[in-house]
């Protein structure tokens, strides 16, 4: 039996799905590339790195050779050609540096800090950094005869050197690159080297093609028949070793370890850099960079042994992109498809730096639409609750703000000046209108804003505006008629749009370009959007330290009927707790009743002085006095009086509790990943503290849809499905329920209700927290949306299959059985929700033949002599099945590369899995901890099994004894009443006689 993949190009006229060129609603980037050259690239310096300036001539130096060994990789098709340096405004003023204008923190392409300080925990030595220098401790591991042409590596912490933080799989380019100080030490090396490395994660979406710590090291390979690290050119040569813990001492792996199959755990392959061992390759730089030879990435020319890409090997890039060799990837990017960016010869690829200051200052204009269609769907006042609400809570002294009102013509409200009272913000609040009129003119209300920037400091450089409206431009000056004023004064523009209906594309497009945002409020969800969106703005202006920058702890909305009650709760945690606010919004005449209780049982309510009530603004404030108390806080909100729906939403907002505690962060974004049906996305929420990621937490995804109910999902940060690596403090999950073309919203929540929350793998737990954050629309539109289909028949059908599985493994064979048993990850239905229908297993002798996909012979069913491949089990858990491999042409030699794949009910396929490599009578059997686990557990499962049946014999048996007395005991009834009651009485009779005589 085979299994055959046809591939059909479908031309669909006018079928388009329209996205932007950022797909989601996560940082934006500057970086284009132009005649070969990348220009726009931000490098910002940490705020809490002591100010070096020796430390910017790192980076430059750094980046220069990066240029170079780019230029190189690339066959002449890109280099580094323009560079922003971002130092924080904590470093005192230079006069050859310029201030900054639209550069932000929150925008970095790579960020450089210094390394957080920790309790460091070992790693492998082959470091991904690519940092790999001699340790002083480590000099004497190999005598002189032994060493030859190599250098030992030194061991660094996975807190130092450099990283990149993907979201995305494949082929989709990453967020930011993180690059620790520690490796500008003098004995440190490569640095250029390793920056092109975290560079092709960061832009082009490959992967590392080494064994990472924790990974399986070693693989065996059907090509040579042996045991072989884990390395993308199979021609790479070095040493196997092992650290001996106790000497210290470096230690040659000769022997494999009859047990498992393998090398000890601790053994690593190190190649040799030095000499000439490795002349004979030049790929790949997603490898081993460090090896001087290496300066190309891999690719599938079979014919240049130098830099063929090893398909077998179960390496990181070949479990996340199909075993594709990583130039097939970059060559598929947008920076290359078709041509693009052709080769060039450049005399100087060295990049010119602009390094620039970040000012203290923080100024913002908000600009509100007061135009005659705000005035439709209570737009209006909803702008003006959210815009009260951020004024008054949402900032903090430091912030300069001004206000501007737009219809067809821009009204300046309030200049631009810093916020001192209570009392400012107020009247700043009360001067805001109450009524619309007029046409939209978007480009009125920019130049109004830009006006009073201009006012407050012509000399300043910042120009941050929030643009609040419908997004329906009805009149003279548009938004794009005024980008050039917008790039001249070097402003960021981010819009909050009230059009749900309309194509916001164009907005959206305008926003992202300078750096900005693009939100929508389609009134239509779960929290009150418009300041969630405001809150989520305002971190954009955040330094880097995230200090002094308030929390929206939660953000809920519910429809209430007459006597419905909305009740729920929020936690304060040890980090935050002051200018804690309560704020509740409603929609009807009558307010509702509202409540909020401490975790001591303080409450408040409209009895207490801490509650404030605006019935022209339908808006309720509790204003928690000092410090608010650590633990979990309730809240309920009553519709007692009116008889109409009432619509009623809560913010909880709270500051940091001190000057240097560091709050977690929760950011995230919903990514569209191609432009076909069906409409392939994810969700991702990034959690950190400080620049580290935070593991265990309970995620919850809310999604509004332009039509249907909300679709609320959990995250999962388990390195399976749309989440790529466990325990990173990235939590995701695919997105398929599509209603209509649309705004798509995301909210975020964030909890750790248990307490176990870890920052990192090797920190302390951090204690009870909750955040909410608007994470931003994303505008989807396809025929299949819009025309044809109904949200229910759509909803009833089945476009999707299940999601690609990619951790299939190997945990243990048998050549005398001629058994292999594997295990992966059960993916789901559609993508990762429920479960598939079956699995299907298909092998080759060969990598190549998996890769092509044509005629793959499947393994039957009989062949699985333990687990059904017809009952896969629900997305998420485990699965372990035992095949037996058919070996007739080679009884006593097997050697086969592996896949497998799920189908649902409705026939779709997933893609291919990962590959695994057994070699059955050619290596010794394998046996992984994770299956002799799996052995224990179902022996412990028989065992009481057997315990369960031998309490069932037992009772079995005494029923059965019970049974047999109450059949002997009917008889003599039956026998008696049929006619031998005398002689039983005289028997009876007798026998009390007897009894008698005794006494």
């Amino acid at each position: 039996m085979s299994i055959r993949w046809t591939f059909h190009l479908v031309l669909v006229i006018l079928c388009v799905l329209w996205i932007p060129d950022v797909t989601a609603v996560s940082r934006p980037t500057a970086i284009t590339l132009e005649n070969n050259g990348y220009k726009g690239m931000l490098v910002a310096i940490g705020p809490d790195v002591p100010q070096n300036a020796a430390l910017i001539d790192k980076i430059k130096a750094m980046i220069k050779e990066a240029s170079a060994y780019l230029y190189q990789a690339t066959a002449k098709r890109a280099y580094f050609s323009h560079v922003t340096i971002l130092v924080p405004h904590s470093w005192a003023p230079d006069a050859a540096w310029g201030p900054a204008t639209s550069e932000l923190f929150t925008n970095a392409d790579v960020i450089v800090q210094d390394p957080p300080t920790t309790n460091r925990k070992r790693r492998s030595l082959d470091d991904p950094s690519g940092q790999h220098e001699m340790d002083p401790s480590m000099s004497t591991q190999f005598p002189t005869s032994e060493r030859g042409a190599s250098e030992t590596p030194h061991v660094r912490s996975h807190l130092s050197g450099a990283s990149t933080r993907s979201y995305g799989g494949c082929g989709v380019a990453g967020v930011r690159i993180n690059i620790f100080t520690d490796i500008f030490n003098p004995r440190s090396r490569y640095q250029g080297r390793m920056f092109v490395h975290e560079w092709a994660k960061f832009r082009w979406g490959v992967f590392e093609e080494f064994a990472r710590e924790g990974e399986q090291q070693f693989y065996f390979s059907p090509t040579t028949a042996n045991l072989e690290a884990v390395r993308c050119n199979i021609h790479m040569v070095g040493r196997i070793y092992r650290v001996n813990p106790t000497t210290g001492r470096a230690e040659l792996c000769h022997i494999v370890d009859p047990q498992t199959g393998m090398y000890d755990e601790n053994c690593v392959f190190s190649p040799y850099t030095l000499g000439h061992h490795n002349d004979n390759i030049t790929a790949s730089i997603m490898d081993r960079q460090f090896v001087p030879s290496i300066t190309e990435f891999c690719n599938d020319d079979k014919s240049d042994a130098k830099r063929v890409h090893n398909y077998e090997s179960p390496s990181r890039h070949n479990r996340l992109c199909g075993s594709r060799s990583t130039w097939s990837v970059i060559a598929d990017s947008p920076d290359f498809v078709n041509g693009a960016n052709p080769p060039r010869d450049v005399l100087d690829t060295s990049p010119v730096f602009h390094v620039v200051r970040l000012t203290t200052a923080r100024r913002m204009v908000l600009a509100l639409d007061t135009s005659n269609s705000m005035e439709e769907g209570s737009k209006l006042r909803r702008a003006r609750q959210a815009v009260t609400s951020f004024i008054e809570d949402g900032l903090h002294d430091d912030v300069s703000l001004g206000v501007v009102s737009f219809s067809h013509q821009a009204k300046l409200i309030s200049p631009v000046q810093k916020l001192q009272t209570q009392q400012e913000r107020r009247s700043i609040s009360d001067r805001l209108p109450t009524g619309g009129e007029g046409a939209t003119s978007l480009g009125a209300a920019v130049l109004k804003a830009l006006e009073a920037l201009q006012q407050q400091d012509r000399n300043a450089t910042d120009a941050f505006v929030v643009l609040i409206t419908d997004g329906t431009e009805t009149s003279s000056p548009s938004l794009r008629d005024v980008m050039p004023n917008v790039t001249a004064a070097g402003a960021v523009i981010s819009i909050i749009s009230f059009n749900s209906q309309g194509d916001n594309s164009d907005l959206r497009n305008l926003a992202l370009s300078t750096g900005g945002r693009f939100y929508l409020d389609s009134n239509r969800g779960e929290a009150a959007s418009t300041l969630s969106a405001l809150m989520s703005v305002y971190r954009l202006l955040d330094s880097g330290s995230g200090l002094n920058m308030p929390r929206q702890i939660l953000s809920h909305a519910q429809t209430l009927k007459l006597h419905a009650r909305m009740t729920g709760s929020f936690q304060i945690d040890s980090s935050i707790g002051n200018q804690t606010t309560v704020i509740f919004t409603y929609s009807t005449f009558a307010a509702p009743d509202v409540m909020v209780v401490s975790p001591t049982g303080r409450k408040y309510t409209s009895l207490y002085p801490e509650y404030s009530l605006d019935r022209g603004l339908k808006k309720i404030k509790i204003q928690i006095p000092q410090k608010a108390e650590v633990g979990i806080w309730t809240y309920e909100a009553t519709n007692s009086r009116d008889p109409s729906n009432m619509k009623v939403s809560i913010t909880v907002l709270s500051s940091q509790r001190n000057s240097f505690s560091s709050a977690p962060h929760l950011s995230g974004s919903l990514v569209i990943t191609n432009t076909s049906w069906p409409i392939k996305a994810a969700i991702y929420a990034e959690v950190t503290q400080g620049t580290l990621p935070l593991t265990g937490l309970k995620v919850k995804a809310t999604v509004l849809r332009p039509m249907g109910d909300t679709v609320a999902l959990d995250l999962f940060d388990e390195g399976t499905g749309a989440d790529i690596e466990q325990n990173d403090g990235i939590y995701s999950r695919f997105f398929t329920k599509f209603s209509e073309t649309g705004q798509y919203s995301l909210i975020l929540s964030v909890s750790n209700q248990a307490g176990a929350v870890k920052v990192s793998s090797n920190l302390d737990s951090v204690p009870l927290f909750l955040e909410s954050t608007f994470a931003g629309s994303v505008h989807v539109e396809h025929p299949k949306l819009s025309n044809g289909f109904d949200a229910l028949s759509l909803s009833e059908m089945d476009f999707y299959p299940p999601m690609r599985i990619t951790d299939l493994r190997v945990v243990h064979t048998s050549g005398q059985e001629r058994t292999v048993t594997l295990a992966w990850t059960a993916p789901g239905d559609d993508s990762d929700y429920e479960k598939a229908s079956e699995y299907i297993f298909v092998w080759s002798s060969n990598a190549e033949d998996l890769i092509r996909q044509v005629d793959l012979p499947t393994i039957p069913r009989s062949a699985v002599i333990e687990g059904n491949l017809g009952m896969p089990r629900p997305f998420g858990q485990t699965e372990m099945m035992t095949l037996r491999l058919d070996t007739d042409s080679h009884p006593e030699h097997t050697a086969r590369v592996l896949a497998i794949l799920a189908v649902d009910e409705a026939g779709n396929k997933a893609e291919l899995s990962n590959f695994v490599t057994v070699g059955l009578g050619m290596a010794p059997d394998v046996t992984t901890p994770e299956f002799l686990a799996q052995k224990r557990k179902k022996a412990v499962q028989r065992g009481a099994s057997v315990s369960h049946l031998a309490l069932a014999v037992i009772v079995g048996s005494a029923g059965s004894l019970l049974l047999l007395a109450f059949l002997v005991s009917l008889l003599m009834h039956l026998l008696v009443q049929a006619g031998c009651v005398r002689r039983n009485t005289h028997w009876e009779d007798k026998s009390i006689r007897a009894k008698s005589s005794i006494v």
